[in-house]
């Protein structure tokens, strides 16, 4: 009567067992199922992001162009504003110095002048 009843609980326990791995591999198969359905998706969204890295590289080339014209010409600008200044100094040395210097000169030979007249009137 006892060893019925065992084998009646382990045959229960068996059904049990055999029932709860058939809901576990039902899930895993659901699992499965929608990882399969989520590939596609995302393949096209790799798709969607290889794109748009491509446009990403487009836009990036574009902006390195114009950063080398930019970089070009303030290279430019530079070379012109040192030779404006090389040129802005010869003329300083050239002209600018020697008329200071004459303006200074003919000042003092103007006040020396003038001293000179006061002296013989007074």
């Amino acid at each position: 009567m006892i060893l019925n009843f065992l084998y009646l609980l382990l045959l229960f326990v068996g059904i049990a067992t055999l029932g709860a791995l058939c809901a576990v591999f039902w899930q895993i198969s659901l699992l499965i199922a929608q990882v399969r359905g989520l590939f596609p998706q995302v393949q096209g969204i790799l798709r969607e992001v290889d794109k748009s890295l491509d446009h990403v590289s487009g836009i990036t080339g574009d902006v390195e162009g114009k950063l080398k014209e930019t970089d070009e010409a303030l290279r430019a600008v530079t070379s012109i504003f040192k030779t404006t200044s090389k040129v802005v100094n010869a003329l300083e040395r050239a002209v600018a110095t020697p008329l200071i210097l004459n303006a200074a000169v003919l000042g003092t030979g103007a006040k020396a002048a003038f001293c000179a007249l006061r002296r013989k009137k007074g």
